[in-house]
C-alpha cells in the first residue's frame, strides 16, 4: 500500500508531493494505505520478534496524509490538503491510534502539524475519535519527551477544555488517564487542572465495558493470554479506587 507520495510526505519533502499530485495518477496516490505486513505464520523466525512486529504494523493503515500528519511539516500536510487529501477519511489516524506505535500527529508529538490541522478543522478539536478518545486522551498517552505539556497547551489553546469531562472508554477522563502514566510531564497535570478537569470526578462503567469484563473472565478461566490481560487492565486502569489520585 506504500508508494511514492507517502514516502515523500514522510520524508517531508514538499517539492516531491506537490510533484506527484500534479501527475495524473494523483487521486490513486493519495488513496493508498499501508497494508497488513505482520506475520506470524510461514514466515522467518526473526520476523516473529516483538520489534519486527511492531515495526512492520506501524506502516499499516498508514497513507499519505497520516505520514504528513505524523514525520511532516504543516507545508506537507497543507500541499496534501489542498491537492485532495481526504481528511475525513483518515480522521481516527491523522492524531494517532495506538499508543505503542508512535502514529499520528498527537502520538509522535508533531506539535506543528496538529496545531496547522486544527485551524483548518476546528470540529475535530473535541470530537471523540472512537471509543469516547478525544485529542485531550491521546496527548495524555505521550509523555515530556514527546513534547506532552506542550501538545495539551495547545489543544486547549485551541479550544480542547470541552474535552475535559469526556471519558473514555478504558482510561476515564484525559486526566484520569494522566494520573495513570508512570512517566507523564508534570505540567500537563498542572494545564489541566489550570483549565477546570475535576481531580474529584470518578470513572463510570459503561455496559458495554460491563460486557467486556464478563467475557475477559470467562476467556481468561478458559487460558486466554489476551483476555486475562484484558481483565487485568479493565481492572487495575479503570475503575478500581483511587487508581486517579493527582494528588
Amino acid at each position: 500500500g506504500f508508494n511514492l507520495l507517502t514516502l515523500a510526505a514522510a520524508l517531508d519533502d514538499t517539492a516531491a508531493v506537490a510533484e506527484l499530485l500534479a501527475g495524473d495518477d494523483a487521486a490513486a496516490l493519495l488513496a493508498a494505505r499501508g497494508t497488513k505486513m505482520v506475520l506470524t505464520k510461514g514466515c522467518a523466525p526473526h520476523r516473529r520478534q516483538p520489534f519486527p512486529q511492531l515495526f512492520c504494523g506501524y506502516g499499516e493503515g498508514m497513507t499519505p496524509l497520516v505520514a504528513a500528519m505524523t514525520l511532516g511539516s504543516p507545508a506537507t500536510v497543507g500541499a496534501l490538503l489542498d491537492g485532495g487529501a481526504d481528511a475525513a477519511r483518515d480522521a481516527k489516524q491523522l492524531f494517532g491510534d495506538q499508543p505503542c506505535h508512535f502514529r499520528g500527529s498527537v502520538l509522535a508529538g508533531n506539535v506543528e502539524t496538529t496545531r496547522y490541522f486544527l485551524q483548518r478543522f476546528p470540529q475535530y478539536v473535541n470530537k471523540p475519535l472512537g471509543g469516547g478518545t478525544t485529542l485531550l486522551h491521546l496527548a495524555t498517552w505521550t509523555s515530556s519527551c514527546q513534547r506532552q505539556a506542550e501538545m495539551i497547551r495547545t489543544l486547549l489553546d485551541l479550544g480542547a477544555a470541552g474535552s475535559l469531562d469526556t471519558q473514555q472508554m478504558f482510561w476515564g477522563t484525559p486526566l484520569m488517564n494522566l494520573a495513570c502514566r508512570d512517566d507523564a510531564d508534570p505540567e500537563s497535570f498542572e494545564l489541566l487542572v489550570g483549565a477546570g478537569a475535576s481531580i474529584d470526578q470518578r470513572a463510570k462503567m459503561s455496559g458495554m465495558m460491563k460486557a467486556m469484563k464478563a467475557m475477559s473472565a470467562v476467556g481468561a478461566f478458559f487460558g486466554s493470554v489476551k483476555m486475562r490481560g484484558l481483565r487485568n487492565m479493565i481492572n487495575q486502569r479503570s475503575f478500581s479506587p483511587g487508581n486517579f489520585a493527582t494528588t
